[in-house]
């Protein structure tokens, strides 16, 4: 993926952020190097969620994410450095105007699958 890409993230996510790692809601918008820095003070109980938190905030910090899941809200997108759309459709144009027409769309097809970032 592009550095400054877009990535277009739809999923159901019916439980709403994880229940069991509450800590993506309270770290999901907080940089890496903010999150580094409550690591070295030992402020982290859930080293687990943690770890999802951290490569979340790398991710973001060179990517933008629009997000349709009819079971995350506003409040969890939003908790979660997601911008909200209400469709795929509406996700595609805004990706289009973000990166231009030309843009390469790729698709990936799962849960567990984090992009690499390149400087192309």
């Amino acid at each position: 993926m592009k550095n400054e890409g877009t990535v277009i993230l739809a999923s159901p996510c019916q439980e709403r952020i994880s229940p069991i790692h509450k800590i993506m809601r309270d770290y999901g918008d907080t940089s890496y190097s903010e999150l580094i820095e409550i690591l070295e003070n030992n402020e982290v109980d859930d080293l687990v969620g943690f770890g999802g938190a951290l490569s979340h905030s790398q991710l973001k910090e060179n990517i933008n994410v629009l997000c349709y899941s009819e079971g995350l809200t506003k409040s969890d997108k939003e908790a979660l450095g997601f911008e909200d759309i209400s469709s795929i459709e509406e996700g595609v144009e805004e990706a289009l105007i973000r990166q231009g027409k030309d843009a390469t769309i790729g698709v990936i097809k799962s849960s567990e699958v984090l992009p690499v970032i390149s400087n192309f």
